[in-house]
């Protein structure tokens, strides 16, 4: 009986094997991973510990530049409108040419709704050094932000500024991945393009701290097809959040950065 067995055997390993083998040559990195909602991921994280607040460290191709500072919290659940509130505010030290220290201060507020879509979000940032201060602000159905740019008081440019020199096709950069791409995306979308921001999560296996872990990895869609990763450990943890252009925030204990 065994010998009959053998050959169904050999037929089931081969048929694994290859199973494997396509998965991980023609759909590799997260598209195997198992999807989860992201609402199970923030109620993990803010379950996981009583501090419901975490000093990440701002780095850009490995080199440490900053510090931010996240508070990530849930409203009423008993609503059936509950949300979740991000903030995150930090500071980028730069020193520009001749020395001269140029640090950025920025701010994000954001409300995200149970079905992990952008209800609202606002971006504050700030060079005291320069007494420039810029503003965007963005709500779920508006197809332009409000922008405002000030210099000591005084405004430098607004949301009818902008939209008007991208009318007249200057000042604004050419390429998707620049302001004008950014803005040209957001004045021509329809609203109902918003559900194209929203929020999805998968688990998986990541490296973290020279080792391998099982996360949670929740990306958040951006215009001008750019993305922002956040991977949280098994128990619930924020381990990193990954910016565009190189940018992460790290934890500094997860990751053993703790200079």
């Amino acid at each position: 009986m065994i010998w009959r067995l053998l050959p169904a055997m050999a037929v089931l390993f081969w048929a694994v094997m290859t199973v494997l083998l396509v998965r991980t040559v023609y759909f590799p990195g997260e598209s195997s991973l198992s999807e989860v909602p992201p609402r199970f991921v923030f109620d993990l994280f803010l379950k996981q510990a009583s501090r419901q607040t975490n000093t990440l460290h701002l780095q850009h191709r490995g080199e440490k530049i900053g510090h931010a500072t996240l508070i990530f919290q849930h409203s009423d659940e008993s609503k059936e409108d509950a949300t979740y509130r991000l903030m995150a505010r930090g500071l980028v030290e730069r020193a520009q040419q001749a020395g001269v220290k140029l640090d950025l201060t920025w701010e994000v507020n954001g409300v995200i709704d149970l079905e992990g879509s952008w209800r609202e979000a606002e971006f504050l940032a700030a060079v005291p050094a320069q007494k420039i201060h810029a503003r965007v602000q963005w709500r779920a159905g508006g197809k332009m932000p409000e922008i405002s740019v000030t210099q000591d008081g005084k405004p430098l440019v607004d949301t009818a500024q902008l939209g008007m020199l991208m009318a007249l096709g200057g000042g604004l950069g050419g390429s998707k991945d620049g302001l004008g791409g950014l803005l040209a995306q957001l004045q021509s979308r329809p609203a109902s393009a918003d559900a194209a921001l929203r929020l999805s999560a998968r688990e998986g296996i990541v490296e973290m701290a020279g080792r391998e872990r099982k996360c949670f990895i929740v990306s958040i869609p951006l215009p001008a097809e750019q993305t922002i990763r956040l991977l949280f450990a098994e128990t619930g943890e924020i381990a990193r959040i990954e910016l565009p252009q190189d940018y992460v925030l790290m934890e500094p204990m997860i990751h053993g950065v703790l200079n």
